[in-house]
């Protein structure tokens, strides 16, 4: 059996013949969830923001000559 956001999971057993009826109680794992970093793109581009904030608010700040 296979559930996602659980580990699988394989059983196997006889079954005889004559329409007899049979059931099975399977309990599934969870799997544990991966970390998700944000892409790199994304950190890269606020860090690139930031730095332009920076010189901006500087260089806005000094009186000219």
């Amino acid at each position: 059996m296979t559930l996602t956001g659980y580990h699988d999971h394989t059983a196997s057993g006889d079954l005889a013949a004559g329409g007899e009826t049979a059931s099975l109680d399977i309990t599934l794992d969870p799997a544990p969830i991966p970390e998700q970093s944000p892409p790199a793109g994304i950190s890269a581009g606020i860090l690139s923001l930031i730095c332009c904030s920076i010189v901006f608010f500087c260089r806005s700040g000094k009186k000219k000559p």
